[in-house]
């Protein structure tokens, strides 16, 4: 009896000793859980007004922004209010007083933890233009109205005016368009600040003297609209983008200075002879900005057809040496998607051109032909969402083929490809089984060819791909890369295979986006259609006449810095 007092006693006076030190350890736990939980970086989800005029109040809604200020900060523009603009601030909930040095642009709530990465656009309604009577100065293009005001990307807007020219030749249509770099400038000029409608998205469906109807572009941000033309820039007006299937960010800046030749030598020719040489400029895209001829060598293109540069060489003499030599600058940019498939239509306008050419099929993608289908049903099952079912034949593809350098490959037939068990390809086939597969599964994508640039200022020939969401925009695909592809001197991120599946890295050149299909000069002319050479292009040397035998080389992209 006595002993199991004595224990009991032990019991207990251990338990007095093991208690307070358990609850210590728990609320340790519970601390450091809570601290992990807090150091998470801020995330904004809405703002209110989106288009607000100084000395009125700002509201930002979201999550982790701290109960307490302490050092934290909303920038707008690249500017951050002074600390008397503050009202509130709390974990969710922040209120401000918009103060007068605001412009509009990318809006940002920054703490110890971090910034926030979601894409959230103020507008300074001092910025917004008040419509205009009529033209600034005679013959200049005048918008009196757009129809809506509002919509996202793909959306049909229908322009009223005057002087807009009965064709539309060279003349534009601008929209806003806004890097995630913070100190992105937006009092430049509407050339560094806005992107055209595409040509090659088919965003433009009529031109005439007093309407223009265009669709909101691939990468076109909330801002001012404007129309140019040989005359003039017109008036602006302004047009809201709305984002229901997600967002796109632009951002991290590189400047890149390149240059790239064609060496041409003679082995045969007599007079009355002719040598045209199509060679693909710097492309002009939302991620690939400024593009710049520094020069060209030996003298001005003869035409522009699409980003193709066409330079001409008459009566070539025999043993005689031409080059052509060009020199660019440009802008290059990093691209991350956000994508919310719930919001996702799961069909498309069929009737709209973009639909129409980029879900058809050609000579370098068999899309109608039925081994092609057939495995394009397998993949996607019965997934109706287009971005789902364009991710199960990323995956395919990527689980289907072993990447390898081009020099190492033997099958380049795709309808062979997919009947083998791992076969081997290269970056060229990678993207063109990826878009005839979506194709093939009704969704509209295309190749896109360009350059790798890596920090030792080698450049490496390379293909990748987009798709087609409605409302939307292009999603950028990197199967090569997102399949584990390593060049030296080239950093990818540690979770290439998901990155690469609506990412893109700013260490690229971008060639052509989709086939140029180009037509020659001559009906007795004797083309050349080159693969493999960083451009999807029909024909990239003619010659006629009585040059007989002649040889090209063309070069690498060289680079010159890039910083």
């Amino acid at each position: 009896m006595e002993e199991k007092k004595v224990y009991k006693s032990r019991f207990f006076s251990y338990m007095k000793k093991i208690i307070p030190f358990s609850v210590f350890i728990l609320l340790t736990g519970i601390l450091i859980i809570t601290s992990n939980f807090s150091g998470r970086s801020p995330q904004v989800d809405s703002i209110t007004p989106k288009v607000g005029a100084p000395g009125s109040e700002l509201i930002i809604k979201g999550k982790y922004f701290g109960r307490e200020r302490k050092g934290g900060k909303v920038s707008i523009s690249g500017v951050c209010p002074a600390t008397g603009s503050y009202k509130e601030w709390t974990d969710n909930t922040i209120r401000l007083v918009i103060p007068e040095d605001i412009n509009s642009g990318l809006l940002k709530v920054i703490t110890r933890n971090g910034e926030s990465s979601k894409i959230v656009l103020f507008a300074n309604k001092k910025e917004i233009p008040v419509p205009l009577l009529g033209p600034l100065k005679p013959g200049e293009a005048y918008i009196s109205s757009i129809k809506p005001n509002k919509g996202p990307v793909g959306t049909l807007i229908t322009i009223n005016g005057m002087n807009f020219q009965s064709e539309r030749n060279d003349s534009k249509v601008y929209f806003a368009w806004i890097s995630g770099d913070i100190n992105q400038n937006h009092k430049e000029n509407i050339y560094t600040t806005s992107i055209p409608a595409a040509f090659s998205d088919y965003d433009y469906e009529f031109w005439s003297e007093y309407q223009v109807k265009v669709r909101v572009p691939d990468g076109a941000s909330s801002g001012n609209i404007y129309i140019a033309t040989d005359k003039g820039i017109s008036n602006a007006v302004f047009f809201e983008v709305q984002e229901p299937a997600g967002q796109k960010r632009i951002s991290n800046k590189k400047i890149y200075q390149v240059y790239y030749w064609v060496k041409v030598k003679v082995l045969e020719a007599q007079h009355e002879n002719s040598l045209h040489l199509w060679i693909p400029g710097i492309m002009e895209t939302p991620y690939q900005q400024e593009v710049t001829r520094i020069s060209s060598e030996p003298g001005e293109p003869e035409e522009n057809v699409n980003g193709i540069l066409r330079f001409t060489f008459n009566n070539l003499l025999q043993d005689e040496s031409e080059q052509v030599k060009l020199r660019f600058i440009f802008k290059r940019y990093e691209v991350s998607t956000r994508i919310n498939p719930h919001n996702i239509r799961d069909y498309y306008n069929s009737g709209a051109a973009l639909y129409k050419v980029y879900t058809r099929a050609n000579s370098l993608m068999p899309v109608s032909d039925i081994k092609m289908i057939t495995l394009a049903r397998e993949i996607t099952g019965k997934e109706r969402n287009p971005y789902l079912n364009a991710q199960h034949i990323y995956n395919y593809v990527l689980n289907t083929l072993t990447p390898v350098d081009s020099t190492d490959i033997s099958e380049t037939d795709l309808l062979n490809i997919i009947g083998l068990q791992k076969p081997q390809a290269d970056a060229y086939i990678y993207s063109l089984l990826f878009c005839t597969l979506t194709r093939s599964a009704g969704i509209p994508a295309r190749p896109v060819a360009g350059y790798l640039v890596c920090s030792d200022l080698l450049s490496h020939e390379h293909y990748w791909a987009e798709f087609y969401i409605e409302n939307f925009g292009w999603v950028p695909v990197d199967p090569y890369l997102g399949d584990g592809k390593k060049y030296s001197n080239l950093k990818i991120p540690g979770n290439f295979r998901s990155y690469y599946f609506g990412n893109l890295d700013n260490n690229r050149i971008t060639f052509t986006r989709g086939i140029i299909n180009l037509q020659g000069i001559s009906n007795e002319g004797r083309t050349v259609r080159k693969r493999r050479c960083a451009s999807f292009q029909s024909i990239f040397e003619e010659s006629s006449g009585e040059l007989t035998s002649y040889s090209t080389y063309w070069s690498s992209v060289g680079i010159i810095g890039f910083y």
